[in-house]
């Protein structure tokens, strides 16, 4: 049995970018960059694992707790199945919160790592609002409807020029039953609705949908081309990141 104590970035589920069952982390990966830490949270790991079939994770989230009722803790009980399938199922709990349950595999077949996760809440745990007839944004009352988020995804390497896997494509696709179908980032609402600290970036509308291509060796061995897009599918925005990554020497980009 493992034990880790102190504020730490947990790997909760397998999404590449979005990744539904983790309500540990509070933030987020961020598009412009994807190779960013995030921030960790405060808290205690527990690991109990049986060999490479069974591996049992627990933790407590001390993270805005002023008592040990509190404190949030979080489940995951992962296994291996038939036929190279990785599967695990999460439950994460919270006083004044809805209870988030959590399933999550990944696979790899026909030489492409195919991942995905589902949530699943009786309720939001998210602060809505709408605008009334005035223009004025309202909190909105959450309903005991169970709401589920969704995201799936491939990933596949390709050789070229006698270098294995040095173009990698990965593409994943996202729903968010509780996003928003109304537009609050017109210019009658968006400075309350941003002010307010309603909006997060790539988790606002219900259907979002992304694209990370990789080459590496590009022009030079130290050179590596990156060309990204993402889309809200719901309000039709997007946005296509090109980048360039240079080694100068180890440790240093």
């Amino acid at each position: 049995v493992y034990f880790r104590g102190g504020k730490q970035t947990l790997k909760w589920g397998r999404g590449y970018f979005w990744n539904p069952t983790d309500v540990i982390n509070e933030d987020r990966k961020s598009f412009s960059d994807m190779d960013a830490r995030l921030e960790g949270t405060y808290g205690l790991k527990m690991h109990v694992p049986f060999g490479a079939t069974y591996n049992i994770y627990c933790f407590a989230n001390f993270d805005n707790a002023e008592n040990l009722t509190e404190v949030a803790t979080a489940g995951k009980f992962e296994f291996l199945l038939p036929n190279d399938v990785e599967m695990a199922v999460s439950a994460w709990q919270k006083k004044g919160y809805k209870p988030v349950f959590g399933l999550d595999f990944a696979t790899y077949k026909w030489y492409t790592s195919f991942r995905g996760e589902l949530s699943l809440s009786n309720g939001s745990n998210r602060r809505k609002v709408k605008a009334d007839a005035g223009g004025n944004l309202v909190e909105l009352e959450q309903a005991d409807d169970w709401t589920p988020r969704f995201c799936f995804g491939a990933t596949k390497s390709f050789d070229f020029k006698n270098y294995n896997d040095r173009i990698s494509v990965t593409g994943e696709f996202y729903y968010d039953h509780d996003g928003y179908d109304d537009n609050l980032l017109d210019e009658n609402t968006r400075a309350a609705f941003l002010d307010g600290g309603y909006y997060q970036a790539n988790y606002y509308g219900k259907y979002y949908a992304a694209l990370f291509t990789t080459v590496a060796k590009f022009f030079s061995s130290d050179v590596t081309l990156n060309m990204n897009a993402i889309a809200n599918v719901s309000d039709s925005s997007w946005l296509l990141m090109p980048g360039m990554v240079y080694e100068i020497t180890n440790n240093a980009t």
